[in-house]
């Protein structure tokens, strides 16, 4: 109990109050202030401000370009010249075809005819005919900034891109026209192939590497009436008016009585076999585009 007490009236260590007793009798003051260092930090710090504002007040000046209009028109020009060499693309492969085209109708064993008929069959070739067109568009409260909500919530609900047409939908719509007949099918007149991909980067839908914006144009050649009965059927159409009623997708299913679906490009052979020395001309390639 004593050390308890004595810690108690004494708390200071006598080393401290000896060394205070002898700070205060000498009438030193402590550390003298420093005034100077405080007065030039305060000056920088009046620089620096005035620095930082006058660059604010440069950047708002009228005139002047911020970075997302140097970078809109910097995806602008890419997009033009990426559009020029594919017009160019399709310019040489035009001739290339046509080339073969003369070899082989030199050839006269009916290789030519045979071609014609797997370019046809892989979509590598336009064709032209009646059909239907299936269209899908975002809902309109998705491009609303309060997306019809009042006190500004999330306008795309839980999932972000909800009221949004993903690349799922347009995978299903497609398999559904597929599924109901149809013959060849174009999205966004970017032809399907056995190939092709649909799928999403970022927030775009790609066909193969083109991406697409809405609203998304589904074309299928074949016969009007049964592509619209046998899609009426299927679990696509369930599926698409679901998303139409809970999420306020745009669907439309209309008939078309002619539609010219371009072709996907030139063919590439991967495999082949000999002819057999009977003469059959049956040859069984796998293409490519």
């Amino acid at each position: 109990m004593s050390l308890l007490t004595e810690v108690m009236r004494n708390p200071l260590d006598p080393g401290y109050a000896a060394a205070a007793r002898a700070r205060a009798a000498s009438g030193d003051q402590g550390p003298a202030r420093r005034g100077p260092a405080l007065t030039v930090t305060l000056l920088s710090a009046v620089v620096v401000g005035a620095l930082t504002a006058a660059a604010i007040l440069d950047l708002r000046l009228p005139g002047t370009t911020d970075a997302r209009t140097i970078l809109l028109e910097e995806i602008a020009q890419r997009t033009r010249s990426a559009d020029a060499a594919e017009a160019r693309v399709e310019e040489l492969r035009a001739e290339v075809e046509r080339l073969q085209e003369e070899v082989l109708a030199a050839d006269g064993s009916g290789v030519l005819d045979l071609s014609r008929r797997l370019a046809l069959q892989a979509g590598a070739t336009p064709v032209t005919g009646t059909g239907v067109v299936l269209t899908l568009d975002d809902a309109p409260s998705a491009d609303d900034p309060l997306g019809g909500d009042p006190l500004g919530g999330d306008p795309l609900g839980e999932d972000g891109e909800a009221e949004r047409v993903v690349d799922y939908d347009v995978q299903i719509a497609v398999n559904g026209l597929w599924e109901a007949g149809a013959e060849a099918i174009a999205v966004n007149g970017q032809r399907l192939t056995a190939l092709s991909a649909i799928r999403s980067a970022g927030g775009a839908i790609l066909v193969g590497f083109r991406p697409l914006e809405p609203p998304y144009r589904i074309q299928a050649i074949g016969d009007p009436a049964e592509l619209q009965t046998g899609f009426a059927r299927s679990a696509a159409s369930s599926y698409l008016s679901f998303v139409q009623q809970r999420y306020g997708l745009r669907v439309g299913l209309n008939r078309a009585e002619a539609l010219q679906l371009p072709g996907a490009g030139s063919l590439s052979l991967r495999y082949a076999r000999p002819r057999t020395s009977t003469g059959d001309d049956t040859m069984d390639p796998e293409v490519d585009q």
